[in-house]
């Protein structure tokens, strides 16, 4: 099988699997006369099943004004739920009068996870009209949707890993579309996550290549870091001389290609490390992940553990031979 049709079968049985759970139908949460604003009958709350990514949550709902003079737009709720604490807008507009009906949508929650669990809500008024802390209206009936997610697009794969030559490496890019629009230096570079296996050995990369961003020119100077201490990821820095690095979503995230003489130690902790993973930018350490971008992913070919057969059957075969 094809590294694109492997990686294609990967990327649709990723896409059902999410499915599967996200196909959820909506669940639903129902108060009546619940008071927006004031301290005593402004609280209710309500359990989900879950069972899905959470995406957006709508509302509908008939509003009493009590206070002469409230606006719509003081309406809002305080929400406190297994996936956090957010505060939303319900209403909208200035001051009216009798009964209003409002309704909206918000993603403060989407993508957080799944809501299974306990939802409160308070009910509240961004500015309090009496001064007085009592209620300046009543949602006379307000319903609240729970729609699961959509699920995110599959990472493509942008990087390959070449580890056929021992005590060598050659990164080439593969075409692949970069997953967000990013901007950064390349003093700091992109980042291959959990390349490695267990193990501290050093570096000691030696050569270089035209590897670069795709919205870059490279500098053919592309240099190898790895983290002090044994960190499990692989850094590529200095490979432009642009005044940063860009990658544009939806557009090919890197060009070219590098090979570098690595340590024997490092090589052999290479072998032993994941066949896949995801490329961050800008990142130059684990510690980095977080703040940085998620581009795509790479591969390792060939896998460490055919690479590590292939060996072993090598052996085998100088063994008889000596025999």
């Amino acid at each position: 099988m094809s590294f694109r049709k492997g990686f294609l079968s990967l990327g649709v049985a990723a896409l059902l699997a999410w499915s599967s759970t996200a196909q959820a139908q909506p669940e639903f949460c129902n108060f009546t006369a619940v008071e927006s604003g004031g301290t005593t009958a402004n609280t209710a709350s309500c359990t989900l099943t879950g069972g899905y990514t959470l995406g957006s949550i709508d509302w509908d709902g008939l509003l009493t004004e009590i206070n002469t003079g409230t606006f719509g737009s003081e309406a809002e709720v305080n929400i406190t739920s297994p996936l956090g604490n957010a505060t939303i807008q319900l209403g909208s507009g200035s001051g009216f009068v009798g009964t209003v009906p409002f309704s909206g949508s918000s993603n403060a929650f989407n993508g957080a996870g799944d809501p299974a669990g306990l939802w409160t809500f308070e009910f509240d008024e961004s500015f309090d009209d009496g001064s007085d802390g009592m209620a300046d209206a009543i949602w006379d009936n307000i319903d609240f949707t729970f729609n699961a997610g959509v699920p995110p697009p599959p990472s493509e794969v942008v990087l390959i890993v070449d580890v056929s030559v021992p005590d060598q490496v050659t990164i080439t890019a593969t075409g692949g579309l970069s997953a967000v629009d990013a901007s950064g230096s390349d003093s700091t570079g992109f980042y291959l996550d959990g390349i490695f296996g267990p193990g501290t050995s050093s570096l000691g990369a030696s050569g270089g290549g035209d590897l670069t961003s795709a919205n870059n020119l490279s500098d053919n100077s592309p240099v190898l870091f790895r983290g002090f201490g044994g960190d499990s990821g692989l850094n590529v820095y200095s490979y432009t001389d642009d005044p940063s690095s860009t990658f544009t979503a939806g557009a090919t995230a890197f060009s070219g290609s590098g090979t570098w003489t690595i340590s024997s130690g490092a090589y052999a902790e290479l072998l032993a490390g994941a066949t896949s993973g995801n490329v961050y930018f800008p990142a130059d350490t684990s510690d980095d992940i977080a703040g940085a971008n998620l581009i795509g992913e790479y591969i390792v070919i060939p896998e460490p553990t055919s690479l590590a057969l292939l060996g072993m059957g090598v052996s085998i075969v100088l063994v008889r031979r000596r025999r």
